[in-house]
């Protein structure tokens, strides 16, 4: 909630997932319907597909299709995450508590703040984008309509060739460095 203190809901353990993962943000909504899938070894049906009454495979026919809610999201932030020196070999599963977890995982983390940052790939229309460094930010990239971007860099933010902002997005810099 706006304002609350963070909580630790649950906790994993998932010895299944690679080194490298995808994350990305999930509603659910008509979970009768979509609990149905799952149900019927189709664990990912409902993260790839549109569950609605134009699909052809629906395992409770009969039962209305009833979704009541629309998820958006204007940004994610993700930081480093380090594990204090305190709890090095404490497992973090079933040893931690909430308070040791929240610690160094709570929303009050420091933000990816590099020394100096190079902008190459485009900017998609829409996209939301604050990227700083400590010293020297550089950009080379395409920031395409509706875009909102935000640079900012200590010592200075230099635009490169190639670097372009179409018409209807906003873009600013500013030699402020991190904020932290």
């Amino acid at each position: 909630m706006p304002g609350g203190n963070w909580q630790v809901h649950r906790r994993y353990e998932r010895l299944d997932f690679p080194a490298g993962l995808q994350v990305g943000f999930v509603t659910y909504t008509d979970w009768e319907k979509v609990s149905a899938y799952y149900q019927n070894d189709h664990v990912f049906y409902h993260n790839s597909h549109v569950i609605n009454d134009a699909l052809t495979d629906d395992p409770t026919e009969g039962v209305p299709f009833n979704p009541d809610l629309i998820g958006t999201f204007d940004f994610a932030r993700f930081d480093d995450v380090n594990v204090p020196g305190e709890l090095a070999g404490v497992d973090l599963v079933t040893e931690a508590s909430d308070n040791q977890l929240l610690s160094f995982l709570g929303y009050d983390s420091n933000p990816f703040c590099p020394q100096d940052f190079h902008v190459a790939s485009d900017i998609s229309t829409g996209q939301i984008v604050d990227a700083a460094a400590q010293n020297n930010l550089t950009a080379s990239c395409l920031i395409q309509s509706q875009a909102l971007v935000d640079f900012s860099a200590a010592l200075s933010v230099e635009l490169q060739e190639g670097f372009q902002v179409n018409v209807g997005a906003e873009f600013q810099a500013a030699v402020v460095g991190c904020n932290n």
